[in-house]
C-alpha cells in the first residue's frame, strides 16, 4: 500500500521534470563590451583591458556562431535555456580550428540574458585562449551588451 501511495508523487515529479525548456530568444546582432585578460606569453605575464565588439549569428535550434571582431577567433556553439527562466541561458562554444590535433584557439562560455521582445541583451563570459606553438595562454572575462539586432556576416565554421 505504501508503494502505491509513493508511486503517484514520483510519477508526477518525473513528468514535471521531463518537460522541455523554452529557447532563449535569438542572440543575433552586434555586441559591444569590455574584454579583460591575463596572458602568459612565452613566460611573461601581462594584463589587459580593451573595448571589444562581438558579432553573433543565431542559426536557431540553439546553434550560434560568435566572432570576436578584434581577433581572428570564430567560435561555434550552442545555447541552453534555463528551464524556469527562458530569458536566461548559457552559451558554450569552441573556436573553429580548436581540437586535439590543433591546440591553437579557445573556448567560450557565458551567461546570457535577453529581455523578451525588446532587443536588449547582455552577456558575461569566460574565454580561454591558447596557442601551443606560440606558447600563449590567455584567460579572459568578457562583459557585453547587444547594440544592434541586425544579422551580421558571420558564418559557421568551414568544414
Amino acid at each position: 500500500m505504501r508503494t502505491r501511495n509513493l508511486g503517484l508523487p514520483f510519477a508526477l515529479a518525473l513528468l514535471l521534470s521531463s518537460s522541455t525548456a523554452s529557447a532563449v530568444e535569438s542572440l543575433t546582432g552586434t555586441w559591444e563590451g569590455v574584454l579583460k585578460c591575463e596572458t602568459l606569453d612565452s613566460g611573461n605575464v601581462t594584463k589587459s583591458k580593451v573595448a571589444t565588439t562581438l558579432e553573433i549569428r543565431d542559426f536557431g535550434g540553439g546553434s550560434v556562431a560568435v566572432e570576436l571582431v578584434s581577433t581572428d577567433l570564430l567560435f561555434l556553439g550552442f545555447v541552453v535555456a534555463q528551464g524556469s527562466k527562458p530569458e536566461r541561458g548559457v552559451l558554450s562554444a569552441a573556436s573553429c580550428a580548436f581540437g586535439w590535433d590543433n591546440l591553437d584557439g579557445g573556448t567560450f562560455q557565458g551567461d546570457v540574458r535577453v529581455k523578451p521582445g525588446s532587443g536588449k541583451a547582455s552577456l558575461r563570459a569566460q574565454l580561454t585562449i591558447m596557442g601551443a606553438v606560440q606558447e600563449l595562454a590567455r584567460s579572459c572575462t568578457l562583459t557585453a551588451k547587444r547594440v544592434n539586432t541586425a544579422e551580421p556576416d558571420v558564418d559557421a565554421c568551414a568544414v
